[in-house]
């Protein structure tokens, strides 16, 4: 279901941290940050079902089949990190198993809005979504410029990008799209108040995805929880900052 990328040196004196990808990504969108975070803990890099290295096939109907299956893989107490999508798999995971931490990067419990909650337009998902059935490589080509915040890319963190998309060709379509219908129905609200290891929050002022006020929320309803914003940054925040981005995660994995 899943692929592991273990630590290819492993020092015990260290915390263990699993990244967790956003959709239609892969493990390589670290690529950038690993050089710096296996300064401070042992990474442990997942490939999520039908992305990256795993093998192509449906989306688990339930968070907790990922779960269970990254559980049975990486280091027990742990901190557990979720970009984006991920972010509703890492809060399943810290109501559920021992984690040492967890970690919410341009990730909240609800994507799309409610009369209650901020998030992206329901009619902008939709029209998303259809986009993605009907030209998935142009629907994601636009999906990839709502990424970032106003400032240019560098050609690094370009070719990081390029590296880290999981194309949908015939094998891997179906599996997409039923990711992103996880994405859209998804809601991990009543988690929040289940959860009682440290979480920090951390995401971008320029994210078009996942608003600063969504966030916020988010961090108000998240017992033990930090917030920590950058300004004018987007969605895909260790690209555009890798170092703020490692040494915020360094400091609080170092804290616990």
């Amino acid at each position: 279901m899943i692929k592991l990328h273990a630590p290819t040196q492993h020092n015990a004196a260290l915390p263990d941290l699993v990244l967790l990808h956003g959709w239609c990504m892969s493990s390589r969108i670290w690529d950038q940050l690993l050089p710096r975070l296996r300064d401070c803990c042992n990474p442990w890099c997942v490939d999520l079902p039908n992305h990256g290295d795993s093998p192509a096939g449906p989306w688990p109907p339930q968070p907790s089949l990922i779960v269970d299956a990254i559980a049975a893989t990486v280091p027990a107490d742990a901190v557990w990190l979720g970009w984006s999508v991920a972010g509703l798999l890492i809060l399943e995971a810290a109501a559920t198993c021992d984690l040492r931490g967890l970690i919410l990067l341009a990730a909240n419990p609800k994507f799309v809005r409610t009369s209650h909650w901020p998030g992206m337009p329901e009619a902008d998902f939709s029209e998303f979504r259809q986009r993605f059935i009907a030209d998935p490589e142009t629907a994601l080509t636009g999906f990839q410029k709502l990424q970032f915040g106003q400032r240019a890319l560098s050609s690094q963190a370009q070719q990081t990008l390029q590296t880290a998309l999981t194309h949908p060709d015939t094998e891997r379509l179906p599996g997409l799209q039923q990711a992103l219908a996880f994405l859209h129905a998804g809601d991990a609200r009543h988690r929040l108040g289940q959860i009682d290891c440290p979480a920090l929050i951390l995401g971008g002022t320029g994210d078009r995805l996942i608003p600063a006020e969504a966030l916020s929320q988010t961090a108000s309803m998240l017992p033990q929880s930090s917030l920590t914003l950058l300004p004018e940054v987007g969605h895909a925040l260790m690209l555009e900052q890798p170092a703020a981005v490692s040494e915020a995660i360094c400091g609080f994995a170092h804290a616990l």
